[in-house]
């Protein structure tokens, strides 16, 4: 009975990794979204920062 025990182990720890993963991939996504959304609304409030870049 060792081999069905370290499977369900396994199978435990796998699947917490699964949930870890996807969880730091919906908190990396949304904090690049909000971070674009910052950006986006830094421009639009200072639309000359975005005209000196151009120049350059």
């Amino acid at each position: 009975m060792i081999v069905p025990e370290t499977s369900a182990r396994f199978n435990v720890f796998v699947t917490l990794i699964y949930i870890i993963i996807k969880c730091y991939k919906y908190i990396h996504s949304h904090y690049l979204r909000s971070q674009r959304l910052l950006i986006r609304w830094y421009f639009v409030a200072n639309p000359k920062v975005l005209d000196d870049k151009i120049e350059y």
